[in-house]
């Protein structure tokens, strides 16, 4: 169906056709789910031209999902929150690495929040719960909300590109700008080649290893054990820093019961049996549309302009919406972007071997950001009709189509089996 009439189909239904949102009976609260299931036409229009359609170049899309009624945003939010002092509400930033998560704690520290509300950022001493799933951010808040303190609790995170994530993740480690502790194996590759490294990373980690202690991840390395070295259960081999299994899936969702009353124990930065490599997508997407706000990283500025709109209780902010142009958003260039010192890094300098091996790291996450696009586009409609301001600008809404329409054929190329002949570089 086209846009319009799924919207139609989907709107104020507790019960719908496959792939619909419907609204959840309970407390007004609303699932968020957009059309599912798109089909790839053509695997090589998406993997040639990687940076043609590169998702940090693509603004926010208009979907044609109907929108949830603005007393389900602003008074009951999505999904089920953590009861605590009543009028007042914390929202609690999940951190997810390498998804714009330093980025998002500058941006948002200034907006606008309704009477009563605020922002959790960084970590549990400083109100927040910085880089650790959501049950255990949910887990704290509960904590806090016994106490008396931040009142009701929503939760609110960015999701990335996939293949895009699983760089990054790499490029960081291999850089690692904070001299954080790292395995002397881990294979940084030659000096001066950027991605030198990177295949052997990948290798590494697609090979079925089973957990270790960390006694013995550092057994040999002649180095002490200091309180940058994170505690906890035996974990798959990872060099001591990100493992990429399906890392945002795992946040959201992780399999793994995880010790929440430890300072920096079990993380989801790791992967703790073979079997937790793979998270229930249908968990993940549960979890997914039961946040308060869900980001896009490439969608940047329309992220931070919806997560605005939904803290302050339905104020737009005016630097949002589409500039005099009609070709970019008027606030794309406020918003912040940290590198943390780690030098640009692009997906189509990659092979098609390379990426096809990434793929295969990320099954579930992939198929979690096309249901992450979803909700964006949703939450995107939403704002278009309760303020008449369109947060998508002019031809845009075609790069947002091409970044559905690659992911979709890197799913393809994620499924084991699929001849590598059949996608050309």
């Amino acid at each position: 169906p086209s846009r319009s009439s799924r919207g139609a189909q989907c709107a104020g239904r507790t019960a719908g056709p496959p792939g619909c949102c419907a609204q959840r009976a309970s407390g007004g609260a609303a699932c968020v789910r957009g059309a599912a299931g798109r089909r790839f036409r053509n695997v090589r229009s998406v993997v040639r031209p990687i940076r043609r359609a590169n998702a940090g170049a693509a603004i926010a899309a208009m979907a044609a999902l109907a929108a949830l009624a603005v007393a389900a945003l602003l008074g009951a939010a999505s999904g089920t929150p953590v009861a605590g002092a009543a009028g007042n509400a914390t929202v609690y930033h999940v951190h997810i690495p390498k998804t714009a998560g330093t980025s998002f704690v500058r941006d948002a520290q200034d907006s606008q929040a309704r009477p009563g509300w605020s922002v959790g950022f960084g970590r549990r001493e400083n109100g927040g719960c910085s880089e650790m799933s959501l049950p255990m951010c949910r887990a704290i808040a509960a904590k806090a909300a016994a106490r008396g303190d931040g009142g009701v609790s929503y939760f609110a995170t960015f999701l990335r590109h996939p293949i895009k994530h699983v760089l990054s993740q790499f490029m960081h480690a291999k850089k690692n700008p904070y001299g954080s502790w790292r395995h002397p194996d881990f294979p940084v590759g030659t000096a001066g080649d950027l991605y030198s490294g990177l295949e052997d990373w990948l290798d590494f980690m697609l090979s079925d290893r089973p957990p270790v202690s960390l006694a013995s991840l550092m057994e040999g390395t002649g180095m002490e054990r200091t309180g940058g070295v994170p505690r906890g259960s035996p974990r798959l081999p990872d060099f001591g820093k990100y493992n990429p299994w399906n890392m945002q899936a795992r946040y959201l969702a992780p399999p793994h019961t995880l010790e929440v009353d430890a300072e920096r124990s079990d993380s989801a930065h790791h992967v703790y049996s073979l079997e937790g490599r793979w998270p229930k997508l249908e968990d993940a997407k549960r979890e997914a549309d039961g946040l308060f706000f869900l980001g896009i990283t490439s969608l940047y500025s329309e992220s931070l302009c919806i997560f605005r709109y939904r803290l302050s209780g339905g104020v737009l902010p005016r630097d949002c919406g589409c500039g005099p142009s009609d070709r970019e958003p008027s606030k794309q260039a406020a918003d912040h972007h940290f590198s943390h010192g780690i030098q640009a890094h692009f997906i189509d300098d990659l092979t098609l071997q390379v990426i096809s091996k990434m793929c295969l790291l990320v099954t579930v996450d992939l198929r979690l950001f096309l249901h992450a696009l979803d909700r964006f586009e949703a939450d995107v409609q939403q704002v278009a009709e309760e303020t008449g301001v369109q947060l998508i600008c002019g031809d845009k809404q075609q790069d947002v189509d091409a970044l559905r329409q690659q992911i979709t054929g890197l799913v393809a190329l994620a499924i084991p089996g699929v001849e590598l002949a059949r996608v050309p570089s």
